[in-house]
């Protein structure tokens, strides 16, 4: 008596269409004992077929009451048959080769562990149709699952229905927010000629932002708004920032790497961030999905600050303190130093009112309100000495 590997599998009870194996809707799955069997053979025209999986490993006929049961992908490539796993249906797809030329494929980079993920739109159902629509999670790190950032590639099979020209558009967002959390639009022109051949272009002159809150030039998202609050973190700050933007609320890692200006461009410092601030925060997709979010923030814009350079004409000191009247360009602005005024020089090293002389040439920092008075007049925020 021939002895035969006992295996334990799980299965699934499957339904059997024309062109199909379909996982069935209630997916009862049960335990069952197979046996292995390599005393059996399998040969076509003759000729003696080993299966193999991608690996290479030998992959022996399976027995189950009774009956032998082979894979499906080895015995699809002997008949010449297309094989198509649609992961999110659970459904085998399987076509005669000289079916290739009816379909196209349509491959997307998406992080759905952001909450983003593709979704489509056919024009014309008549012509085209998707017969597969299947995700696949890119390489991760041993023992990782998913990671928040980290995506793959979706890949969509296109089958021509009959001839014409029509067009499948793309939006990435997030499916509970609908059409307001589009990030970015792609459309394919698909044109089936009268074989059913499939054949498909990117329409690049579609508009890819698709949100108002996406920034073209830079490339990163952003919301305008006010600091709410702020904290020290390790390597660096943490400020909420409420206003318009994806959401109302974002939390922000805000270190050394986060370029702060104002906005005319000059730079400024984490120091220059309190609460209250008016900004515009520019970040990147990566972000958690708490409530509210935590971003990295690339480019932090000031809005309630301004910068003029200048050399310093007059000094001034009275009973309400000192004053500097700062030549600019061809008028002049008198610069109130408050206790908070910060001084520094351009390396960021403390100094003090002492260090500002007639003829020092200076940054000087304020907000927007002035004085109407000739020469206007401001509170300074910060002095940036530059020689």
């Amino acid at each position: 008596m021939k002895k035969f590997n006992k295996v334990v599998l799980i299965t699934s009870m499957i339904t059997v269409g024309a062109m199909s194996i379909i996982g069935s809707a209630s997916e009862i799955t049960k335990k069952i004992e197979a046996y292995i069997n390599p005393g059996i053979k399998v040969t076509l025209d003759g000729e003696k077929q080993i299966f193999t999986d991608e690996d290479g490993k030998i992959l022996q006929p399976i027995m189950y009451e009774g009956r032998t049961y082979l894979p499906v992908r080895n015995i699809a490539e002997l008949t010449e048959m297309n094989v198509v796993w649609d992961q999110n249906t659970k459904t085998i797809i399987l076509e005669h080769k000289d079916v290739d030329k009816a379909i196209g494929k349509i491959k997307l980079k998406e992080n759905p562990t952001t909450g983003y993920t593709w979704k489509y739109d056919i024009k014309d159902k008549d012509i085209i149709q998707v017969i597969s629509d299947n995700y696949e999670q890119g390489e991760l790190p041993e023992g990782a699952k998913s990671i928040v950032g980290e995506g793959g590639t979706h890949t969509w099979v296109i089958k021509g229905l009959k001839e014409g020209v029509t067009t499948i558009k793309f939006s990435k967002q997030r499916e509970w927010e609908g059409d307001s959390s589009v990030v970015e639009a792609k459309e394919f022109i698909v044109t089936v000629l009268s074989d059913l051949q499939v054949r498909i272009e990117e329409n690049k002159k579609v508009y890819t932002g698709g949100n108002k809150y996406f920034d073209e030039t830079t490339g990163f998202y952003k919301i305008t708004g006010s600091v709410k609050s702020i904290r020290q973190g390790k390597n660096g700050m943490i400020a909420m920032v409420e206003g318009e933007g994806q959401y109302k609320q974002i939390k922000f890692n805000i270190g050394e790497k986060t370029k702060v200006v104002t906005m005319e461009g000059d730079q400024l410092s984490l120091n220059d961030i309190k609460e209250g601030t008016r900004l515009e925060v520019f970040y990147g997709p990566k972000m958690t999905r708490s409530l509210p979010p935590i971003a990295t923030a690339e480019k932090v814009v000031v809005q309630d600050t301004i910068c003029k350079t200048g050399e310093v004409k007059n000094i001034s000191t009275t009973k309400k303190g000192t004053s500097i009247q700062v030549s600019v360009l061809k008028n002049s602005i008198i610069y109130h130093i408050a206790e908070n005024t910060e001084i520094v020089d351009a390396f960021g090293k403390k100094l003090s009112i002492k260090d500002i002389k007639e003829g020092t040439k200076i940054k000087a920092y304020s907000g927007l309100a002035m004085t109407m008075s000739l020469p206007p007049q401001t509170t300074a925020k910060k002095i940036v000495i530059i020689k």
